[in-house]
């Protein structure tokens, strides 16, 4: 099967955000899957690369076997404490899909929290 994600924020601090994916594919655009930076935020029971089509992206995981994303920090307000808005100067700020716009008319950010006015 087929997982889509768009303008989507998936952070925990604790455990793989996306497990036990095996034999399914990923579809990831303009989304942050989070874990911290431990690189486990999506895992498989196989332990093998996800398939996975990912664009304009945020994703802390080792396990994809795609390009178009970026493994860098989404600077979180207050990640661990469960406040996923980005602060400004994010990598996700007007990273997102070029053919999405935020409220303020910029390019839309990654994730499903905006960053309004810069």
């Amino acid at each position: 099967g087929m997982l889509e994600l768009g303008q989507a924020t998936l952070a925990d601090y604790s455990a793989e955000e996306l497990g036990g994916m095996n034999n399914s594919n990923l579809k990831l655009v303009s989304s942050v899957v989070w874990d911290g930076g431990s690189g486990n935020a999506i895992g498989s029971y196989s332990q093998q690369p996800l398939p996975a089509l990912v664009q304009s992206s945020i994703v802390d995981s080792t396990r994809l076997a795609a390009s178009g994303f970026s493994q860098a920090d989404p600077l979180f307000v207050g990640g661990s404490s469960g406040n996923h808005n980005l602060l400004a100067g994010s990598p996700g700020e007007d990273g997102g899909d070029p053919a999405q716009v935020d409220l303020d008319g910029s390019r839309a950010d990654i994730g499903a929290h905006q960053i309004v006015g810069n």
